[in-house]
């Protein structure tokens, strides 16, 4: 597989005042505008993987395989066709519901990420950074080759993979191991494939089969204030969680005990609501006013990092993607041609 040259994406303002275009577009669109009011288009250009994420991933892939030979070797120990089948048949199952609990554990620290720590926080601030300004940059994810993408999961996957396989225990552990590090490893390309206009004919077969997740189901989660459908393996789980209000609980316990607010609190129906103030049917009823309230408070929350970490790129002589730039170079070059 060829992972040193693979397409990806800068983004520009699609006209040249720098305003978004004004034009009609589906509600899964629509929900995914990014914030501020920046309509963006990709502009394809070249990028590598370093060698650092190749290694990541190939470590998980090569674990993967370890796991994957250890329950062929069991399968075929059982000595008959119908004990071979029975490892075969299970071990799918067991990879399925590691796939599942992997989509849950993906909603479980996305909600975490996105609302909890900040860029200035310790250890986890480069993470938080890039979940958190991805709300505003929607195709941030294609300025990087899947791979990369894949591999800031994958980094911490494959140690757990290996040790499993090393161990070599029951095929049943083993295949849960597979789907579960092998879900939350995919995460990421999954993710990618939900905000790319044309993703790989493969993607496509894999959403319409709910391996992974669906750009629909995604697209709710980019709605402001960024509360619901935080799974993001395949988003099995999200119409459950978001029924059932289990973030809204999970906010409010975590209050409780710590004191902290997530950022999701800042648009003031949904703290309320967390908190048992207001019912349902209020919440609903003042949603559009509340989100109002809320993008006024985002809007632009990250550009003073954004020129501090640019300014930083800049003096050591590194490309940095800056949209402005991008913008002023795209609108000069279409002036030229006028």
């Amino acid at each position: 597989m060829n992972v040193t040259a693979t397409p990806a994406v800068r983004l520009t303002r699609s006209v040249a005042s720098g305003t978004p275009a004004e034009t009609k577009t589906s509600e899964a669109t629509e929900l995914m505008t990014p914030v501020p009011e920046d309509a963006l288009e990709a502009q394809t250009h070249k990028v590598t993987t370093p060698l650092r994420n190749k290694i990541a991933c190939g470590a998980v892939i090569g674990s993967g395989l370890w796991l994957a030979t250890n329950i062929g070797l069991q399968a075929a120990s059982t000595g008959s066709v119908p004990g071979a089948l029975m490892v075969a048949g299970g071990s799918l199952a067991f990879m399925a519901a590691g796939h599942v609990a992997a989509d849950l554990a993906s909603g479980v620290f996305h909600h975490w990420i996105d609302n909890y720590p900040t860029y200035k926080s310790p250890f986890i601030g480069e993470m938080a950074y890039e979940f958190q300004v991805h709300h505003h940059k929607i195709h941030d994810l294609e300025t990087q080759t899947i791979w990369s993408n894949m591999a800031a999961s994958g980094k911490f996957m494959w140690a757990p993979m290996a040790g499993v396989a090393a161990f070599n225990p029951h095929w049943a552990v083993q295949a849960f191991t597979l789907g579960f590090n092998g879900g939350s490893f995919l995460a990421q390309g999954s993710h990618r494939w939900t905000h790319e206009k044309n993703p790989p004919k493969i993607a496509k077969v894999l959403q319409d089969l709910g391996v992974f997740q669906s750009r629909k189901s995604h697209a709710v989660h980019h709605k402001m204030p960024w509360a619901d459908n935080y799974c993001i393996v395949n988003g099995v789980w999200n119409p459950l969680l978001t029924k059932t209000h289990f973030f809204r609980h999970w906010e409010r316990l975590i209050y409780k005990v710590t004191g902290a607010e997530p950022h999701c609190w800042q648009d003031p129906g949904v703290k309320a609501f967390a908190l048992q103030q207001i019912t349902e049917e209020q919440f609903l009823k003042d949603q559009g006013i509340n989100r109002d309230i809320f993008k006024k408070i985002v809007k632009g929350q990250f550009d003073e990092e954004f020129e501090r970490r640019k300014a930083i790129a800049e003096a050591g002589g590194r490309d940095f993607y800056d949209p402005g730039k991008v913008a002023a170079q795209t609108n000069a070059e279409k002036a030229a041609k006028s």
